[in-house]
């Protein structure tokens, strides 16, 4: 598999996670918001935790187990989240999309900016044949994000997670590479 190079859009650079974004990283998952609707991020997020997880993620990423992405703003040169894909099975060709985006930085499209970068760089560069990716029932906002970019409603996991002492229901997304290739043919046209 081919590690991550750096992805352009029009108001984002997406490039690897690097150590020296940790305060960043930290200052963003710090905030309850992200963790309700993120399944792998604790509140309070522990002290240094995100110098750890930029470490685990750079050895998973040498690994080929996953390719993540720093979500930095052209504009302002400021991280504002983070993109990418886990649990890539190389052998089936597939992957799991996720990404946070810091809450001073929602509602601004962003999110869907970089899905479709990231989908470019899956069906292009990584020669995936499928990326699939799931949120939680009660976040629309994710939903959205998936379905603008092509993925189609797949099923729902009735009470898969549990978070915070509640089971949540998780809604599965996904895309083919050449159901891919149509949306983003018809969206030149």
């Amino acid at each position: 598999m081919q590690l991550a190079t750096t992805l352009e859009t029009a108001r984002l650079r997406l490039r690897p996670l690097l150590r020296e974004d940790a305060d960043s990283v930290q200052v963003l998952v710090s905030d309850r918001a992200i963790a309700d609707t993120t399944l792998n991020i604790l509140h309070p997020y522990p002290e240094g935790g995100a110098t750890e997880w930029i470490v685990a993620q750079q050895l998973r990423c040498e690994a080929g187990e996953l390719v993540n992405f720093a979500m930095v703003s052209k504009e302002a040169e400021q991280l504002i989240g983070v993109a990418g894909f886990i649990n890539v099975n190389s052998r089936s060709q597939r992957a799991e999309l996720g990404y946070w985006v810091g809450k001073p930085f929602w509602n601004r499209g962003y999110a869907t900016e970089a899905v479709q970068a990231l989908l470019t760089y899956a069906f292009g560069t990584l020669n995936l044949h499928r990326v699939h990716g799931s949120v939680f029932k009660r976040n629309p906002a994710s939903r959205r994000v998936f379905e603008k970019n092509g993925l189609s409603y797949e099923g729902c996991w009735r009470a898969h997670e549990k978070k915070w002492d509640q089971y949540e229901d998780v809604l599965v997304y996904g895309v083919l590479k050449e159901e891919w290739v149509q949306v983003k043919g018809r969206a030149k046209s």
